[in-house]
Protein backbone atom coordinates (compact mmCIF):
# COMPACT_ATOMS: atom_id res chain seq x y z
CA UNK A 1 0.00 0.00 0.00
CA UNK A 2 1.24 3.48 -0.90
CA UNK A 3 2.04 5.83 1.97
CA UNK A 4 0.04 9.02 2.10
CA UNK A 5 2.05 12.21 2.40
CA UNK A 6 1.50 15.24 4.59
CA UNK A 7 2.87 18.76 4.77
CA UNK A 8 2.53 20.27 8.24
CA UNK A 9 2.54 24.07 8.54
CA UNK A 10 2.42 25.18 12.17
CA UNK A 11 4.41 27.99 13.83
CA UNK A 12 4.63 26.31 17.24
CA UNK A 13 7.48 23.81 17.41
CA UNK A 14 5.78 21.69 20.10
CA UNK A 15 2.46 21.45 18.28
CA UNK A 16 4.22 20.75 14.97
CA UNK A 17 6.32 17.97 16.54
CA UNK A 18 3.20 16.48 18.14
CA UNK A 19 1.38 16.42 14.81
CA UNK A 20 4.37 14.89 13.03
CA UNK A 21 4.74 12.20 15.70
CA UNK A 22 1.04 11.28 15.44
CA UNK A 23 1.23 11.09 11.65
CA UNK A 24 4.38 8.96 11.69
CA UNK A 25 2.77 6.54 14.16
CA UNK A 26 0.00 5.81 11.65
CA UNK A 27 2.37 3.54 9.76
CA UNK A 28 1.07 4.21 6.26
CA UNK A 29 1.79 7.94 6.35
CA UNK A 30 4.82 10.14 5.98
CA UNK A 31 5.50 13.83 6.60
CA UNK A 32 7.06 15.21 3.44
CA UNK A 33 7.88 18.60 4.98
CA UNK A 34 7.42 20.68 8.11
CA UNK A 35 7.06 24.45 7.88
CA UNK A 36 6.74 27.20 10.45
CA UNK A 37 5.84 30.11 8.17
CA UNK A 38 3.63 31.00 5.21
CA UNK A 39 6.35 32.30 2.88
CA UNK A 40 7.53 28.92 1.52
CA UNK A 41 4.25 27.05 1.84
CA UNK A 42 2.92 27.63 -1.69
CA UNK A 43 6.22 26.63 -3.31
CA UNK A 44 6.55 23.50 -1.16
CA UNK A 45 2.95 22.38 -1.71
CA UNK A 46 3.22 22.95 -5.46
CA UNK A 47 6.54 21.13 -5.60
CA UNK A 48 5.70 18.13 -3.38
CA UNK A 49 1.94 17.82 -4.04
CA UNK A 50 1.16 16.13 -0.72
CA UNK A 51 -2.02 14.14 -0.19
CA UNK A 52 -2.86 16.24 2.87
CA UNK A 53 -1.96 19.70 4.11
CA UNK A 54 -2.25 20.53 7.80
CA UNK A 55 -2.03 24.27 8.24
CA UNK A 56 -2.53 26.46 11.28
CA UNK A 57 -5.24 29.01 10.44
CA UNK A 58 -3.10 31.78 11.90
CA UNK A 59 -0.52 31.28 9.14
CA UNK A 60 -2.95 32.16 6.36
CA UNK A 61 -2.72 35.86 5.42
CA UNK A 62 -6.01 37.73 5.78
CA UNK A 63 -5.96 38.84 2.13
CA UNK A 64 -6.04 35.28 0.74
CA UNK A 65 -9.46 34.47 -0.72
CA UNK A 66 -8.90 30.72 -1.01
CA UNK A 67 -6.03 28.26 -1.10
CA UNK A 68 -7.30 26.85 -4.40
CA UNK A 69 -6.92 30.26 -6.06
CA UNK A 70 -3.51 30.68 -4.47
CA UNK A 71 -2.32 27.36 -5.88
CA UNK A 72 -3.67 28.18 -9.34
CA UNK A 73 -6.54 25.68 -9.25
CA UNK A 74 -10.07 26.56 -10.36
Amino acid sequence: MRKVSFVVAEPSYLIRRGLVTCIEELGNATVARELDSWERLVKIVTELQPDFLIIAPGLIPSDIVSLRCLLGQS
